[in-house]
């Protein structure tokens, strides 16, 4: 009854939509379905998939107006004529609105990623239409946070050079370790390429990503200008790692400054 008192035009506009609707579902499962297939790395799914998303539903949107609307591009050509005069007072949100698009589009980075912005560097905690959320790290260590909650507006990221740590696999780091002036030298060299090589086998063990191959180990002693031996070890892993690694050396030198008498560290 319903459907016979429907007028003819609505009938066809609501017949175009359900087969606009099953011919979108159909192409997007066949779309997902050939990704998930010939796509291997996850990362790359993820980046392939959501612009997928974004494109059906664009060209999806665009055809769903043709059918309901009449005379559509005398309409697309107001809301030109709107556009420019709300570009005029709220320009500043529209260009974060659309650096918004671009970050989901281009999959510049995700929520949980470490990235450096500009000067800002820390988490990612989350990414709105606006404004994007940032657990702040120290630059030069960006496992570490300062504790500080930063919200950045998107626009920054068309404005600045943006670095994704999380999709580099392998960064280089610098640890530096401060010894007494009166330390055996001997010793102590000794004793730090011992400490590279215990490095490099806890290295092997932490994770199926690590990856030794290509990484390089390396250490150097000088004398500091704060009056002692500067042990300044050298090495490329994630950051994900770069934590465990930090940890496993500050253990294994605080044991020798607390067991080795020629072997003393400097606390700041």
């Amino acid at each position: 009854m319903i459907i016979k008192a429907l007028s003819a035009p609505l009938k066809e506009n609501l017949l175009e939509t359900a087969l606009l609707i099953a011919i979108f579902l159909f192409l997007y499962l066949i779309a997902v379905l050939f990704v998930k297939f010939k796509v291997k790395m996850v990362r790359r799914k993820e980046k392939v998939r959501t612009r997928l998303k974004y494109l059906f539903l664009i060209i999806f949107f665009m055809l769903l107006v043709q059918i309901w609307i009449d005379k559509f591009f005398q309409i697309l050509a107001f809301i030109g004529f709107l556009s420019a005069a709300v570009t005029i007072t709220q320009r500043d949100n529209i260009t974060n609105f659309i650096a918004w698009f671009i970050i989901n589009w281009r999959e510049l980075f995700l929520e949980g990623d470490t990235v450096q912005v500009g000067k800002i560097t820390g988490r990612v905690k989350s990414i709105g239409p606006l404004y994007i959320t940032i657990h702040e790290t120290y630059e030069t260590q960006p496992a570490y946070s300062t504790g500080r909650t930063i919200k950045l507006p998107n626009g920054m990221v068309s404005k600045n050079p943006v670095i994704n740590f999380s999709t580099q696999h392998k960064l280089t780091h610098k640890v530096e370790y401060l010894f007494d002036s009166k330390a055996n030298l001997s010793q102590l060299k000794a004793y730090a390429e011992q400490l590279v090589l215990e490095l490099k086998e806890y290295y092997k063990s932490i994770g199926e990503k690590t990856q030794l191959e290509g990484c390089h180990f390396s250490f150097n002693l000088q004398q500091s200008k704060m009056s002692g031996l500067l042990l300044i070890l050298q090495f490329q892993s994630s950051l994900e790692e770069l934590a465990l690694l930090k940890q496993f050396l500050d253990e294994k030198l605080l044991a020798a400054h607390n067991s080795d008498s020629e072997i003393k560290l400097v606390f700041e």
